[in-house]
Formats: C-alpha cells, sequence, structure tokens
C-alpha cells in the first residue's frame, strides 16, 4: 500500500480508561537483558507483546495494541521478555499501590463527512473497541516490539538506545478480523479503519532527576489513499 504525508486533521487522544489506587503485591525488579519476546499468538497472528518499564520509582506496563497496563494486554500478564508478572501502573515501585487500571490510545478523524475513531480499547464494552494491532512475528518488518538500552555497550541492544530501557512498538487500525474487533456499539457498523500506522515508543532511566516518569514519542502514519 502506498505511503503518503497525513493529509487531514488527526486527533490523537491517550485516554487514562479507570485511574485510581488499587492494592497489589510489591514486586522488586531489575535491568532487563535483552531476548526475542515469546509470541502468544497463533502462528501468523498479530505479535502482541506487553513489558515493564521498572529501571526507575515507577512500573508501567506498555503494550504493542494501542494500550498501556496488563487489563488490555492481548499477550497476558507477564513480560514477554523476562516473563516476569506485570503489574498497570505502581508508585513507588515496590510500595503495592497502582493508580492504573488500564489506557487507550484513541485517534479520530473527519473523512469526508463522516467521523471515524479508531480505539486500542472500549474500555466498558467486551468483546469489541480493540481496534489496534501489530503484524505478525514472520511478517516483514516483524510485528514484535524491540527493547534497547544505554546500559551497557558491549550489547547488542545498545544500538540506537535512547535510554535505560527503551520499548518501541508498531500497531495499525487496518485488521478487521482480529480479536476484539467488532460492530460500534451505538450504531452498529463494522470497524471502517483510519489507515493508520503508530509507532509507539516509550522511555526510562533510572538517574534521580528522571526515575519517577515514562516519556512516550508517538508517530502516527496514514497508510491508506487518503
Amino acid at each position: 500500500m502506498r505511503r503518503k504525508t497525513v493529509n487531514r486533521s488527526i486527533v490523537a487522544l491517550l485516554a487514562a480508561i479507570m485511574l485510581y489506587p488499587v492494592t497489589s503485591p510489591a514486586r522488586t525488579s531489575g535491568v532487563i537483558s535483552i531476548r526475542q519476546p515469546e509470541i502468544s499468538s497463533t502462528a501468523g497472528g498479530p505479535a502482541y507483546c506487553a513489558a515493564g518499564h521498572n529501571i526507575g520509582k515507577i512500573f508501567l506496563t506498555v503494550n504493542n495494541n494501542g494500550t498501556l497496563g496488563k487489563e488490555y494486554s492481548a499477550s497476558g500478564v507477564r513480560d514477554c521478555f523476562t516473563n516476569e508478572r506485570l503489574l498497570n501502573c505502581e508508585f513507588p515501585k515496590g510500595s503495592g499501590i497502582e493508580y492504573l487500571f488500564g489506557a487507550a490510545f484513541w485517534i479520530g478523524a473527519v473523512v469526508g463527512r463522516d467521523t471515524l475513531v479508531s480505539t486500542g480499547q472500549d474500555g466498558w464494552q467486551v468483546g469489541t473497541g480493540a481496534e489496534f494491532h501489530p503484524a505478525a512475528h514472520d511478517d516483514f518488518p516483524p510485528g514484535d516490539m524491540i527493547f534497547r538500552s544505554i546500559i551497557d555497550p558491549a550489547k547488542p541492544e545498545f544500538e540506537g538506545a535512547v535510554s535505560e530501557q527503551d520499548y518501541i512498538g508498531v500497531y495499525y487500525d487496518t485488521c478487521r478480523n482480529c480479536q476484539g474487533v467488532g460492530p460500534d456499539v451505538v450504531d452498529g457498523r463494522p470497524h471502517v479503519p483510519l489507515n493508520l500506522k503508530v509507532t509507539q515508543r516509550s522511555y526510562a532511566w533510572s538517574y534521580s532527576y528522571a526515575e519517577d516518569f515514562v516519556l512516550f514519542d508517538y508517530s502516527i502514519e496514514n497508510i491508506g489513499q487518503q
């Protein structure tokens, strides 16, 4: 499909579906080492992955399906790089206090006389609203999430790293028959893609001046014909 520069107004909204403290067991964590993600989808299916930012004082789970937190993960509640159990958003790390149930990326645009919105998760409706999905493990380029780190220059994950813990995921709103894609609950229409490719980059550090947050960088590309 021919790529084009975005030529319609796109409003990107990172919506926190539910934000409130909940208790959970305390957790200790260490530095993540590079490893090929353990793909939990069937052969040829989307290469879903969830990974935990835990290098600083905050523990935050990121996914490559347009969501944050383990509740909306399509790959389960284990880190696909370390196999450790994930949390939603715990701060301070190890306190047992979580401040996130789940969050989803919503992108809307006016196309002709229609208004379309692609969602990472609806939040309330079961079985519909999951409209962002990565490519398959054996696609080119593959849909696997990427881990990088500046910690050790001798390791392969050092190349191109920005922080001590980088996660890069790429996902699309073009799949019409993936799990969680269903008719709109309001008008009953099937999912109408905006034909978007989203590259999500997240960065975390352990330095005292940067240990309390995770930075996100999103690139949104129109891969459609209009």
